[in-house]
């Protein structure tokens, strides 16, 4: 049996997504979409959220809450040697990418919104003091994350200006996904599936009486979503 204990990530060819969370296990993965063979393209401890484009995985390695102890790695989707692009982080939990720059939220006391740019690896805070960020997605020039510290979902522009609290009164938000026109959250102990319009307007609920809704991702027609206390896979549509 697999150690699936990361996040997933999909590209035109294949499913990518990261295993294990204890000090000496884990690594990121790959899988062709059709099924077959399990690639291992890094082994890596506590490694978390992963994110791909057309060159390149990257992902975080928590190291629980150690501070300090986190990091920002890639390796090629091909594969070959593996790069920490950033070390000194604490708790990074949630990571999405655009065409030019990686950001992650650092969940639990760190507290921070950060984003390197691709090219060079020079990093810039955009926020700093949130209630325990925990995951992240980027909507064209915006950036959606939620707090799971004060049950918010939240937008703030990729140059980290504008922030702006678009959801409350979440039980714990567990994970979002993204489009042009709404945010896509899971609530995870208030067994929900909500959508956040992203320039203004009430959420609405999609799912209700979910068992530990956990992972999102959404395609151009339906929301699907993990359900943790079933052990299922749901859709809606979106």
């Amino acid at each position: 049996a697999r150690d699936y204990q990361g996040t997933i990530a999909v590209d035109a060819t294949q499913v990518y997504w990261t295993e294990g969370s204890g000090p000496t296990i884990g690594g990121v993965f790959a899988v062709s979409r059709g099924g077959g063979s399990v690639t291992t393209l890094a082994q890596s401890a506590s490694a978390k959220s992963v994110a791909v484009d057309a060159s390149y995985v990257y992902w975080v390695t928590v190291h629980g809450q150690i501070p300090g102890a986190g990091t920002v790695m890639r390796v090629p989707r091909t594969g070959g040697a593996a790069t920490t692009l950033v070390t000194g982080e604490t708790s990074p939990v949630g990571l999405a990418l655009d065409n030019a720059r990686a950001y992650w939220v650092g969940g639990n006391q760190a507290g921070v919104v950060k984003t390197l740019r691709k090219t060079d690896s020079s990093v810039m805070t955009l926020l700093a003091n949130e209630a325990e960020p925990y995951q992240i997605a980027v909507a064209q020039n915006r950036l959606v994350f939620i707090n799971q510290g004060d049950g918010t979902v939240r937008t703030v522009r990729t140059d980290g200006t504008g922030e702006t609290v678009r959801a409350s009164g979440l039980q714990r938000p567990y994970d979002v996904a993204a489009d042009a026109v709404n945010a896509y959250v899971t609530d995870n102990y208030g067994g929900t599936v909500v959508k956040v319009p992203l320039l203004g307007g009430s959420a609405t609920t999609i799912a209700a009486g979910l068992a530990g809704p956990s992972g999102i991702a959404i395609d151009a027609t339906h929301v699907y979503w993990t359900e943790a206390g079933s052990g299922t896979i749901k859709r809606a549509p979106k």
